[in-house]
């Protein structure tokens, strides 16, 4: 179990900023193509795109000479005269994905999420394994994601413990002047550093109110 948390609007601000990136119904419509074109997405955005393509090619070779689409192509002397990729293209548009599909997956939305993922979240220790994959199986559920590093989820004894030190520093230091606080923090560093030879209790009470 995680000791650190998120703030409550630190949670907030990296859900806001991962929903501003890339929505998840954008990732929903990638998880989507998965299914339809029988392919595996992957956390690289290059990667995707060939995939998507080589799936686009594979449709187009399986395609019967009386399709609609080798009919225009070859009515209008298309096939001899462009290149494979031109062809590709075409058939995109032909069958209407070229907006709704490679658009998607060419978005430089998709550097701006890698980029929020390795710099923002993973310099609040949240895991950056999966990258851009991971927001796309899980349908852009950036909160399901941050929340599992919520003080909910931390672990309650340290957290508890951490809340009992301070109180203890508070009482240690009411009413201190700022030199007083100086050399009760000399003292907590010193028992600290004693590391040959620890200082006991009654020496660290001795030091911490000498002359008192």
């Amino acid at each position: 179990m995680r000791k650190s948390f998120l703030a409550d609007e630190q949670s907030t601000y990296l859900v806001n900023r991962g929903n501003s990136i890339m929505p998840p119904a954008e990732l929903v419509k990638a998880k989507a193509l998965e299914t339809k074109y029988s392919i595996t997405l992957t956390d690289s955005k290059l990667s995707n795109i060939q995939i998507y393509r080589n799936a686009i090619k594979s449709q187009i070779d399986l395609l019967p000479a009386s399709d609609p689409f080798l009919v225009s192509l070859q009515q209008r002397k298309l096939r001899e005269t462009v290149d494979a990729e031109s062809i590709l293209f075409y058939y995109m548009k032909f069958i209407d994905v070229y907006d709704s599909e490679y658009q998607l997956l060419t978005s430089a939305k998709w550097d701006e999420l890698q980029k929020f993922i390795i710099e923002e979240l993973g310099s609040e220790g949240i895991s950056t394994v999966g990258g851009i994959k991971t927001y796309i199986d899980n349908a852009g559920d950036y909160s399901g994601v941050i929340s599992g590093h919520s003080k909910a989820a931390a672990d309650p004894v340290t957290i508890k413990a951490s809340g009992d030190l301070v109180k203890a520093i508070d009482n240690l230091t009411v009413g201190l002047s700022n030199t007083e606080k100086a050399n009760v923090s000399a003292v907590v560093q010193q028992y600290i550093t004693a590391f040959d030879k620890p200082l006991s209790a009654d020496e660290f009470h001795n030091l911490l109110f000498f002359g008192k």
